[in-house]
Order: C-alpha cells, then structure tokens, then sequence
C-alpha cells in the first residue's frame, strides 16, 4: 500500500500463481506437519477435538516414549538441557526421565523419530522474565529453534492465553507445541535464562517422540524469533522479518506490536514474501491486519485454527498487540530461499516496535539471517 502497481508489476505479481496452486493432496499432507498420524481425516477430527476439549487421545501409538522434563528452577547457573532419542521399540509405548544431554553424541542405526507434542508448565507470568527465557531446540546436532519462552508458542510479550491447531498457551499454566518435529537419531533440548536476567523460573514437561523414518527428503522444523527492533514510521520502510535458505516450506508468523500513547492504527502495511530470488514479491498482501485474518484495524482478542489475535491492551490503537497465522493448509513452499517482509506503514508519523518469529520446515542445513541470541 505504499504506491501504484504497474502493468507490467501485476502482470509479474501473478505469472506465477497457476504453478503455486497446490493440489488437495499437497494441502492435506501439510497436516501432517502438525498432527504427523498419515490420517488426514483421523487428524483433522483429534485436532478438532483437541481445539474443543484440551485433551490428548487415551490410548497412545504403538512406539511412543514420553520423557518427562523434571520440575527445574532455571536459572543463569542451573539451565535445562536434555536428550530425547529416536524410539527404539516400534511395539511398545513406554515413560522414562528425559536422558542428560551428550553434546557432539550420535547414536547409529534406528528408524528415526517424530516429536509429535512438546508440553511445558510454569507458573511464571512476569512478561520480563518470560521474554528472557528461551527455548533451543538441535535435531542431530544442528540447532533450528531458538526463541523466548512464550514466543515459540506464538504470543507474546507475556502470557496471553489461546488455542490454535499447533498451539496452546494455557490459562491453566500449560504451553503446549503440536508441529511434528522429526530427527534422525536424538533431539537435544535447552532451556536456559539470558546471561544477565536475574531470578529463576519454574518449568516442567513433556515430550512425546513417536517412531518414524527419517530419510532423505525429511524436513528439520525451524522456529526462529527476530528481537524487538524501534521502527521510525517515515519515511515508509519495509521490516524485515527474515531470509529462509534451502529447501522447504513456511507454516507460520507471529508479529508483536507495541504502538505509542495516542498513537493511529499501524497495521496497512502489506506482507512481501519473495521466493526463490524474486525481484517482486511472489506474495503481496493487502495489509497486516489482512494477513492475520481480521481486517477492520481490530482490537478485539480472537483465537481459531489457524490464526489468533492473542494481545491487544489499548486503549485503542495504542498499547501492545500479539497475532499469529499458521500456513497449515497454505503452506508457502521455497526450493532456494524464501524472504518475509512487512511493510511498515503506519497512519502516525511517530515510532512503533515489532518483534517477531517465523516457523518453517526445511532440508538439513537450511541457513536463516535471524540475528544472533545470547545463550
């Protein structure tokens, strides 16, 4: 929304879009990312269910082994840092404590594995001590998910309570992550506070890893959070939120608004995603708020399958805004590279702050530009 689109310009926004419709079978095994049972139907009504009851299914597959994350007060000297392997028996569900993590350690052989839910509790509710929380997770060595606490479970800052069909952040003190996340042979997860943050927050879980082969077309999932950035509103900028290197697909956006005091709505500003080395963006949206699916400038909290509105102080316009929309069905695939910006086109002349993260599956050894967090 920042100037008139040529001829020529929309001729080249749509030369593409024959080739990127996507069959109903590519739509439907997107599911499969998320619930990872090969059943589309089967997924579809448990994830239904799951939206309506909060409930896991009674009766687990055959193989499953569910780690338990043992009650940790985490702190700058006592972090979190566990192994979970690839199942080793296809027939037998079982319960044992997470194993410490072995840096650099690989195990050989075995079919692979699937995280098919990551569940963590606490108590804490400081926005502060929630954002300098932060979870990475390393599949076979290669890390590709780091993000505050809160942040990877697609709100913040702050504990904003909703339900999507891959995530949930509890009333009840539950964070709950349904994306598959496949491996050969081990998963390493940490949990660890930012070098200076002072005090300690309480967190304890569940992992649910499932047998599955992991062969050469698998895909790592990649959960990557951008730090606040202060946006001078002029002149008229595109942020941007990230470049995704490699070959996959993006399931997902979060965006984080703080907007000033008194301050009109900020969120005209189109989503350019470019694909595979695009001069245009391949995608070119109508506006923030269209992109997040309400439209309208609302300040009204929502939440639904596949996108939510989670944080919207006021009064007004004005104050912090968290919302999230998983490309579950409408997955955005990238052979070489996939790049996400905002426009920032706000109707103030002022400033405003964004953070955000992305969610993505890709190949191992996919690269991002997201900047670097402190360990």
């Amino acid at each position: 929304m920042t100037g008139h689109i040529t001829k020529d310009e929309f001729v080249r926004m749509f030369a593409g879009a024959k080739a990127s419709i996507r069959s109903k079978d590519a739509m439907l095994s997107e599911l499969d990312c998320v619930a990872g049972d090969g059943d589309h139907g089967t997924t579809m009504l448990r994830v239904a269910r799951e939206l309506r009851d909060g409930g896991r299914p009674a009766t687990p597959p055959p193989g499953r082994a569910t780690s338990e994350i043992p009650r940790t007060e985490v702190d700058v000297q006592h972090p979190i840092e566990l192994t979970v392997s690839a199942p080793l028996d296809l027939a037998e569900p079982r319960k044992e404590p997470a194993r410490p993590a072995r840096r650099g350690s690989q195990r050989a052989g075995g079919p692979g594995g699937v995280i098919s839910q990551l569940r963590l509790f606490t108590d804490e509710r400081d926005p502060a001590k929630l954002r300098s929380t932060v979870l990475s997770i390393a599949f076979d060595g290669e890390e590709t998910v780091r993000a505050p606490l809160v942040d990877f479970f697609g709100t913040g800052p702050g504990w904003n309570p909703y339900s999507s069909l891959p995530m949930t952040v509890g009333a009840d003190g539950w964070l709950a992550c349904r994306f598959a996340m496949p491996f050969r042979h081990e998963a390493i997860l940490s949990i660890v506070r930012d070098g200076d943050a002072p005090g300690a927050v309480a967190i304890r879980g569940l992992i649910d890893v499932d047998p599955r082969p992991f062969g050469p077309d698998s895909l790592l999932f990649h959960a990557r959070w951008h730090p606040t950035e202060v946006i001078p509103t002029r002149p008229f900028r595109d942020w941007h939120l990230g470049t995704l290197t490699g070959h996959g697909h993006l399931v997902g956006a979060v965006l984080d608004v703080e907007n000033p005091p008194g301050a009109a709505w900020w969120g005209e500003g189109d989503e350019k995603i470019y694909v595979d080395g695009q001069d245009f963006p391949g995608i070119f949206g109508t506006g923030t708020e269209d992109y997040f699916g309400y439209a309208w400038s609302s300040t009204q909290l929502f939440a639904h399958a596949y996108h939510a509105q989670t944080r919207a102080t006021g009064p007004g316009f004005s104050g912090q805004f968290s919302m999230n929309r998983f490309h579950i069905l409408d997955p955005i695939p990238f052979e070489r590279q996939l790049r996400f910006d905002l426009e920032a086109w706000h109707w103030t002349d002022t400033s405003m702050s964004l953070d955000g993260t992305l969610y993505w599956y890709a190949r191992p050894h996919g690269r991002d530009d997201f900047p670097l967090q402190r360990r």
